[in-house]
């Protein structure tokens, strides 16, 4: 018997002593714990999401405008120096083609772009060798201009069918 009143009373002495030290203050400052800000954290989200979109499109697409330059000069401008950024971390890896679109660049203009890309690749460290750069459509190389004509001369109108055949496509198992 004398065991258990020993028991309660270390029992009741560990109570007193942990509720006397919750209550004390040792001196140190309180860290606040971290809390959610949807006002913060939504738009990193949203920001962060739609950069790696922008990464893809301008991998998927390849392609460096007239736009990306100074006007009339063969100096990337801020977009262009962004856009080939992007293409140039993914190519060190995976190397694959720039397209540089001549638009109306004269022939010494274009020449000269076309130089700057190449050498701002090869400054970063990719194996230019393995760059194709060609005034290319983004993407790769489109529709033939053939079959644009067809599809746009295709009679138009309720109950008429597109010429699919020449892209490869049929409506079979489609109609009603």
């Amino acid at each position: 018997m004398q065991t258990a009143g020993r028991g309660s009373r270390l029992v009741a002495v560990a109570v007193v002593t942990l509720a006397a030290a919750a209550g004390c203050d040792n001196g140190k400052e309180r860290v606040a714990r971290p809390q959610y800000d949807p006002q913060t954290v939504d738009p990193w989200l949203v920001e962060v999401s739609s950069d790696l979109a922008v990464q893809n499109a301008v991998i998927r697409q390849h392609t460096l405008y007239p736009y990306h330059f100074v006007e009339y000069g063969a100096v990337l401008n801020e977009l262009g120096e962004r856009n080939l950024a992007i293409l140039i971390e993914h190519y060190r890896r995976h190397p694959g083609p720039v397209n540089v679109r001549r638009g109306d660049a004269s022939d010494s203009l274009y020449a000269d772009r076309v130089a700057t890309v190449r050498q701002a690749l090869q400054d970063a460290g990719v194996d230019v060798e393995q760059v194709a750069v060609a005034d290319r459509l983004p993407g790769g190389d489109g529709l033939p201009g053939e079959q644009v004509i067809r599809v746009s001369r295709a009679p138009q109108g309720a109950g008429a069918v597109p010429p699919l055949a020449p892209l490869g496509l049929s409506i079979e198992g489609l109609q009603q």
